[in-house]
């Protein structure tokens, strides 16, 4: 019979990511020559703007994200108007 104690790991395994699922920072930390402004999957879109830079298929539009999100020119203004109440916000605190 085998009596011996089995240890388990204090932390999870992770597998290693392929690297079509890398996002940018992850494929920069793996592959520290991989030009932020090339393009590795020829899609047209950029590495370092691409959501999956080694996976042709996957791409973020950033186009329709936009105007999603900014319906018209108002909602920008209002937008970075939050974003400046905010900084200023947190300056007088300081």
């Amino acid at each position: 019979m085998n009596n011996k104690l089995r240890l388990k790991p204090i932390w999870p395994i992770k597998k290693p990511i392929e690297r079509k699922d890398m996002n940018w920072s992850q494929a920069k930390w793996n592959y520290p020559r991989l030009k932020p402004m090339g393009d590795r999957d020829r899609d047209g879109v950029k590495n370092q703007f691409d959501c999956k830079p080694f996976d042709r298929k996957r791409q973020d539009n950033w186009k329709e994200m936009m105007e999603e999100r900014f319906k018209t020119v108002g909602d920008l203004k209002h937008f970075i108007g939050e974003k400046e109440e905010k900084e200023e916000k947190g300056d007088e605190d300081d």
